[in-house]
């Protein structure tokens, strides 16, 4: 059986009125698969990133570790993929920083 997935042409900030499922804070590898699980869940979903997707991942010259890539990638590559594979899934993405949880 084959997943259907929600196309998303936009990825806009949510506007007051707007009910959220979750809230994830951070777009690194981690925050990034949050994410796409949750909206795979049909939860409405906002992430939150301060700087660039990929977070720390996107900032290293050369990642030897991950899984799939036995000869290495480019930490700012990599990062750029993660987020490429974001465009198939709905939900909110802004780019604020978090000051406060309450």
């Amino acid at each position: 059986m084959k997943e259907q997935v929600k196309i998303a042409p936009v990825k806009t900030s949510p506007v007051p009125g707007d009910l959220l499922d979750i809230i994830v804070i951070g777009a690194g590898p981690a925050g990034m698969s949050a994410a796409i699980c949750a909206s795979r869940a049909n939860l409405n979903v906002l992430l939150i990133e301060k700087a660039i997707p990929g977070g720390e991942i996107s900032t290293s010259w050369k990642i030897d570790n991950y899984l799939g890539f036995p000869g290495g990638i480019l930490g700012d590559d990599l990062g750029k993929r993660m987020e490429r594979q974001l465009d198939d899934y709905s939900f909110f993405h802004t780019f604020e920083s978090v000051e406060d949880i309450q």
